[in-house]
């Protein structure tokens, strides 16, 4: 959470709640097309880097697929870093952690209370609120 509240940074996150998407065709489409908007609204700030490095540690194939299409529109100028070992990367480890925390906060506005391994973990609700889910909360694009 220091190397997160540091560094410079910003961050999206894209959900989808399986209740209401059936297939994974249907999945795939939903975050490839959410993907690729982010994308096209934010070109303008992707053009002005040299290059845009994509790094995934092929958990999942089809997130590994995913990106690479919606990625495709930056071709020329996006590499993929294969075999990340996530204990080389401290920006891969801060999204590891983001993504850990925007389930967290996602939970609570659906179901409205924390596990109690979660409550444990985060020392309460207060402190999860003001420690972690404040602090990034200033660092996720709109």
């Amino acid at each position: 959470m220091s190397f997160i509240r540091k560094a410079d940074f910003r961050y999206k996150c894209f959900t989808l709640d399986k209740k209401f998407v059936s297939g994974e065709t249907a999945i795939h489409d939903s975050l490839l097309q959410r993907l690729v908007r982010f994308l096209i609204d934010n070109s303008q700030v992707l053009n002005g880097y040299d290059r845009l490095k994509v790094y995934y540690d092929d958990g999942q194939p089809q997130i590994k697929q995913l990106l690479k299409e919606a990625f495709a529109l930056f071709a020329s100028k996006t590499v993929f870093v294969e075999n990340v070992m996530p204990e080389n990367y401290r920006l891969f480890q801060a999204a590891d952690v983001l993504c850990t925390l925007e389930l967290v906060r996602l939970k609570l506005k659906t179901e409205e209370r924390l596990s109690r391994s979660e409550f444990d973990f985060f020392s309460g609700l207060q402190n999860l609120r003001r420690n972690y889910l404040k602090p990034i909360s200033s660092k996720e694009y709109a």
